[in-house]
């Protein structure tokens, strides 16, 4: 494997276990005990990556923090910036490999989108494509002019709005039942 492969994953890697340990002062209780769990995980990632590198290079360079990290939210806002950054890496990287480092690649994407989400990253339907799963409900979309024909209305589900609140007896408010 090159190191196209594995120098993008340890720097990745250190500059998460790099900044976790900036984050990690900040929180306390469950959240500080994930936050030194995390610690170890990317320190791992980042020496399995670096073994695979002949000669290893320096990763000793200090990370430039993109905001400070003065309180536990802004901890939170930074670990879910790495994971999901990290969450990118792999994404991109896994394109093209065999079957087998694919499947470790996706798998160590989708580990980092969960921590992602547990520090408060919105969930994306497709991690590493900026996507979410959802859009609240009233968030504007990037272009509100529809491209395509709208979809048939004959649906009672399609007959609801998303900012119409169901009734207490499970039906649009316009009296469609919605389907299971």
């Amino acid at each position: 494997m090159s190191s196209e492969t594995w120098l993008p994953i340890a720097n990745g890697e250190q500059a998460a276990a790099y900044a976790y340990g900036v984050l990690t002062p900040r929180l306390s209780g469950a959240e500080r005990t994930l936050a030194i769990q995390a610690i170890a995980v990317h320190e791992q990632a980042r020496d399995d990556a670096l073994a695979k590198l002949q000669p290893a290079p320096d990763l000793s360079a200090v990370f430039d923090i993109p905001f400070p990290v003065n309180s536990a939210d802004q901890a939170r806002k930074l670990a879910a910036l790495c994971e999901d950054r990290l969450v990118n890496v792999y994404c991109t990287l896994a394109a093209g490999q065999s079957d087998e480092l694919r499947t470790d690649f996706i798998e160590t994407a989708r580990r980092c989108s969960a921590r992602a989400v547990s520090w408060g990253q919105r969930p994306e339907s497709f991690p590493g494509t900026g996507e979410p799963i959802m859009k609240p409900i009233g968030e504007p979309t990037a272009d509100p002019t529809p491209t395509e024909d709208p979809p048939d209305s004959s649906s009672p589900v399609d007959s609801v709005s998303p900012t119409q609140p169901l009734s207490p007896n499970g039906t649009g408010g316009d009296g469609a039942q919605l389907e299971n």
